[in-house]
């Protein structure tokens, strides 16, 4: 996802506040960034990709490139796996640190996709919430790319 094409591919799920928006405000590279804004009104933001991806087979590797700017709030990243039987399982992954800065990350999934090898697809998931001290934040993300091998 580079948010230059006329829709995202991550939307909001149900219980957050806020949605994820095409921006000119703060861009890595390109012409547009996502942006997650948080504010009083609008606590949290939990969204997923809007595609459910297969699993990498013969327990290859898997890595999510990303850029992202996040200045006031920790962003979490995980994984949602459907299991058979309709059963989804939410693994939180990593926790991104608040930074004043772009910041291009190379999460590593294999290991977390391997124990999950019974698992019918997946979705990448992108969380993030308010802190009490705060009126307001920014989350940027661009450049996002799943990569196996």
């Amino acid at each position: 996802e580079g948010f230059e094409g006329s829709g995202i591919s991550i939307d909001s799920l149900p219980g957050s506040s806020t949605n994820i928006y095409k921006s000119k405000n703060d861009v890595y590279e390109g012409d547009y960034s996502g942006m997650i804004h948080l504010d009083v009104a609008h606590r949290n933001f939990t969204g997923a990709t809007v595609t459910s991806f297969d699993l990498p087979k013969n327990k290859s590797g898997m890595l999510m490139e990303i850029n992202i700017k996040n200045t006031g709030t920790i962003v979490t990243i995980g994984l949602f796996f459907n299991l058979p039987g309709g059963t989804v399982s939410k693994e939180e992954y990593l926790f991104v640190n608040p930074g004043d800065h772009w910041k291009k990350l190379y999460v590593n999934f294999t290991k977390l996709v391997n124990r999950y090898s019974n698992a019918e697809n997946f979705k990448v998931f992108f969380k993030a919430e308010l802190p009490s001290e705060l009126n307001q934040t920014d989350i940027f993300l661009d450049n996002i790319k799943l990569i196996h091998f």
